[in-house]
């Protein structure tokens, strides 16, 4: 078993050595600035990578999740076993909701004045069309109770 050499410093550095002295097979190279860590040229610690564009499938990695960001919105992909797949259900646009409580249990069985005053929950269409019936016998209650007009 050879001895271990452990270097450190930041990602420009390491990646210098690769057109200049080249990597040491048994050194470890701690990447501070990205938190990597390297055995020689071997990426040893990487589970995620931060990219502008999904990588070709016949350079990405196995085990990586990418997370591309372009054009203000995000979408994660990880190598299958013949292509890139997106994975966790499409890109997420600015502006889109991302947590929705409309299946929490002690929100369902609430109508009216008992939901929450904020944006946190969406009804559903049973819901939407109750309340509007609600409203509309309301209404209309009130204008039977007026009696005819007097003309």
């Amino acid at each position: 078993m050879a001895n271990v050499l452990f270097k450190f410093g930041n990602q420009a550095a390491y990646d210098a050595l690769a057109t200049g002295a080249g990597y040491d097979t048994n050194s470890l190279y701690f990447i501070e600035d990205t938190a990597r860590l390297y055995k020689g040229s071997v990426l040893m610690s990487q589970q995620t990578s931060f990219v502008t564009a999904t990588p070709e499938f016949a350079s990405a990695k196995s085990g990586i999740i990418y997370v591309v960001t372009t054009g203000g919105s995000v979408s994660l992909y990880v190598k299958g076993e013949t292509e890139m797949l997106q994975a966790g259900g499409g890109t997420v646009q600015p502006g889109a909701i991302t947590n929705l409580n409309v299946f929490n249990d002690s929100l369902i069985t609430k109508t009216g004045a008992d939901l929450p005053a904020d944006d946190s929950t969406i009804p559903t269409s049973g819901a939407v069309k109750a309340a509007i019936e609600t409203a509309v016998k309301a209404v209309s209650d009130k204008v039977e109770a007026l009696g005819d007009p007097v003309t």
